[in-house]
């Protein structure tokens, strides 16, 4: 394997794992944005 070849294969692997953690924030986010919005829609006491 060439070192430009390896290079490319880093910065790919980078790409994806920043995809992936992009993807996990996102969904995150939403789970407590969903948790949140039905906690408050539930009637209070």
């Amino acid at each position: 394997m060439k070192l430009e070849e390896r290079a490319q294969a880093s910065i790919e692997m980078l790409l994806l794992i920043g995809v992936a953690v992009a993807i996990a924030a996102t969904v995150g986010i939403l789970l407590k944005q969903a948790a949140t919005g039905a906690a408050e829609q539930a009637p209070k006491p």
